[in-house]
């Protein structure tokens, strides 16, 4: 009788299919560069390139005083550390559910204790107040007076028209240039008016509908 032996998963193969598993690219690209960045300072490694001896041997000293405090000492802010860390703690959670470094290493105190700091603080965002009607026309102003080296003599009003259309959906500029024609249905509102409803594939690929007022619009 022929016994197959199952290979054993890599820790290369852990991290691809880790970074395979985002709902985003730009998920992707904040969590591979929040994990390369604890992986370096911690272990001296690549993220694909950490054993079982490190992560068996890593403690919560060694988060707090070759991770936390240096990059505190850098002036970055507590909420940052601690996204860093969540990304990290992710990354261990597909260690966990792909069995590799399993007879080693105990990955729930790794999760809840090891690689995670309480004493962070997740209200030190800097949140600012939403761009005023007033605003809005000195940046739109603005776009139209400045110079391009562009042969497009409309780019400074597109650029106006662009400002303005961000200002009244409220969606994010990876998604507005994702945005198709096709995204938009045009109909009528019980109170009056053409309105165009727009489907648009925001974050995490969630769809997010905008109603938008029809105007016409000229470039003269």
């Amino acid at each position: 009788m022929n016994i197959i032996l199952e290979k054993e998963i890599t820790m290369g193969e852990v991290y691809k299919t880790w970074l395979m598993s985002m709902a985003s690219l730009n998920t992707q690209r904040k969590y591979q560069g929040s994990v390369t960045m604890f992986c370096d300072m911690v272990f001296g490694k690549k993220p694909e390139d950490i054993t079982s001896d490190d992560i068996s041997s890593i403690r919560y000293r060694d988060t707090i005083t070759k991770f936390v405090q240096p990059l505190k000492d850098k002036g970055v802010k507590d909420s940052t550390i601690k996204a860093h860390l969540t990304a990290m703690r992710q990354l261990v959670r597909m260690m966990s559910r792909n069995h590799i470094y399993n007879d080693s290493v105990d990955y729930s105190d790794l999760i809840a204790n090891v690689l995670n700091v309480d004493t962070l603080k997740t209200n030190d965002k800097e949140h600012h107040e939403t761009l005023s009607e007033k605003e809005l026309d000195m940046l739109k102003k603005w776009f139209k007076s400045k110079e391009y080296r562009s042969e497009d003599k409309h780019l400074g009003r597109k650029y106006a028209m662009l400002s303005s259309f961000m200002y009244a959906t409220a969606i994010r500029v990876t998604a507005i240039f994702n945005i198709k024609w096709s995204d938009f249905t045009v109909t009528n509102s019980p109170y009056g008016g053409n309105w165009a409803i727009l489907k648009a594939k925001d974050k995490g690929q969630k769809i997010n509908e905008k109603p938008i007022a029809m105007v016409s619009v000229r470039f003269s």
